[in-house]
């Protein structure tokens, strides 16, 4: 039993260090394609605001992915992990991005 936590632990963790960058990359293309090529000088310049609420925004989905793992682990065969969790990223960002 114990064994199975720590599994579905560390899957939770993979999912995690997967999910996570492409919940970043993803909301910045989303920006880029809407609002076009930016001011490289313009980059310098700004607060970086915009990274941090897209940083913090992509852990929140980081995190709620790698739940979603370790509690749906009894539910989903050995192969089958990896594709509901990369499904449930990509799900889990499209709402984010669904909502301004």
């Amino acid at each position: 039993m114990e064994t199975e936590l720590r599994r579905g632990i560390a899957r939770g963790g993979l999912v995690f260090g997967a999910a996570t960058p492409l919940a970043y990359v993803v909301q910045r293309l989303f920006e880029r394609a809407r609002g076009g090529p930016g001011d490289p000088l313009g980059v310098v310049r700004e607060l970086h605001t915009a990274f941090y609420w897209r940083a913090s925004v992509a852990v929140w989905l980081g995190v709620i992915a790698a739940i979603l793992v370790v509690r749906s682990r009894a539910q989903f065969p050995e192969r089958g992990v990896m594709a509901v969790a990369v499904a449930m990223a990509l799900g889990l960002v499209g709402v984010a991005l669904g909502f301004p």
